[in-house]
């Protein structure tokens, strides 16, 4: 819905609408594989985090050593560019990832929440309800209300 939403805009290109109808039933499908699989991967991210943060740092640099031996002939290559990334700013990279993922939950959760709404009280949601065009405000609107757009600035700036 949201494909054929965006391609009906007035100033969308020609090219851009024949991909994006073409593309819709593809994307649809991804999207519908996201929502599902999605909770599972944000849960397992979240336990290995909670994992990463409650092992002691000697431990984590030693799983990271022993990570290394399988890199074969690339171990010098490896170890310089972690480093690099370390030492360029990885602390700053991880805590910005971390409030992207944070910003994407809530909008996750917000998104759930409007798919389940039923404002005008007739049994089926309002998102099924609504032409195309609403839709896709109505979706950008429930992001924009749902981020932290100071966290979002921070994270790309």
């Amino acid at each position: 819905k949201m494909c054929s939403a965006l391609a009906e805009h007035d100033k969308m290109p020609p090219w851009a609408k024949n991909l994006l109808q073409q593309l819709a039933p593809f994307l649809g499908m991804l999207a519908q594989l996201v929502d599902q699989i999605g909770p599972y991967v944000g849960q397992a991210f979240t336990m290995a985090y909670a994992f990463y943060t409650w092992l002691p740092g000697h431990i984590i640099t030693a799983i990271y050593g022993v990570a290394l031996c399988f890199f074969g002939g690339h171990f010098p290559s490896a170890i310089a560019a972690l480093e690099t990334f370390r030492i360029s700013g990885g602390d700053r990279v991880m805590s910005c990832l971390k409030d992207l993922w944070t910003d994407f939950q809530a909008v996750r959760i917000a998104n759930a929440e409007d798919n389940k709404k039923d404002d005008d009280g007739d049994g089926v949601a309002d998102v099924d309800q609504v032409s195309r065009k609403e839709l896709l405000s109505r979706k950008i609107g429930l992001i924009l209300r749902s981020v932290n757009p100071d966290r979002i600035m921070t994270a790309f700036g």
